[in-house]
């Protein structure tokens, strides 16, 4: 197992893989090129960590929680060559990823597990469903656990 920490410092001890933040429509925005670098150096340290270490990409499994989960199924779904799965944790799918997508063929095979709050205030219910289809669409296996408390859920 090995652990990452965020390139982007965005406070005293605070790291993140891309700043963001909220239009007050309500819209999430992205630094978009902050998260194409951290997904870059994410995909080079795993590939040189699977080499270093003789584990065969179809062993490597990332996971991540927030926005480290957003960057393991980032990486899923566009360089699936890098790795057999990932385990999304309280996360969401990038619409920036979308057009990046791999073709389904080379994502045949793929696992994707994905974790969400049911009362989660943060990221909804509804990323984690769509972040699911997404992945049963492009032809991984998708599954869904439904987590009825984690740290920032709120009680309903």
């Amino acid at each position: 197992m090995w652990s990452a920490c965020a390139p982007n410092v965005v406070g005293q001890g605070s790291y993140a893989w891309f700043q963001f933040g909220i239009t007050p429509q309500g819209q999430r925005v992205i630094n978009k090129e902050q998260e194409v670098v951290s997904r870059q150096l994410i995909a080079e340290t795993v590939s040189a960590l699977s080499q270093q270490l003789g584990v065969p990409p179809e062993r490597v499994v990332l996971g991540g929680f927030s926005q480290g989960g957003i960057m393991a199924l980032s990486l899923l779904l566009t360089q699936p060559q890098r790795m057999h799965g990932a385990m999304v944790l309280h996360s969401r799918l990038l619409a920036e990823v979308l057009p990046l997508m791999a073709p389904a063929d080379q994502l045949q095979g793929k696992q994707l597990w994905v974790s969400a709050g049911t009362r989660d205030q943060v990221l909804p219910l509804a990323h984690s469903q769509a972040d699911s289809r997404a992945g049963a669409a492009a032809a991984a296996h998708a599954e869904l656990c439904r987590v009825s408390q984690c740290p920032r859920d709120q009680p309903g």
